[in-house]
């Protein structure tokens, strides 16, 4: 493994941890806040979005060849 294909599959988990942060976190803040109803149920589906492709981008990382 090469370091360009480590640097690639920690942005995947990184950019996976972000999504799972948004689906947890912003949500349920959002929704302490008062947030239109519609924004809310949007978050969770754009944080699944989000983690589907940092693990895309993760596994892109894992395959790479030297």
């Amino acid at each position: 493994m090469n370091a360009r294909s480590m640097k690639v599959m920690q942005l995947g988990i990184l950019v996976m941890l972000l999504g799972i942060g948004l689906v947890l976190g912003i949500a349920q803040a959002a929704y302490n806040i008062g947030v239109p109803f519609f924004i809310i149920r949007a978050l969770p589906v754009l944080g699944s979005i989000i983690t589907v492709i940092g693990f895309i981008i993760g596994v892109v990382g894992f395959t790479q060849k030297d």
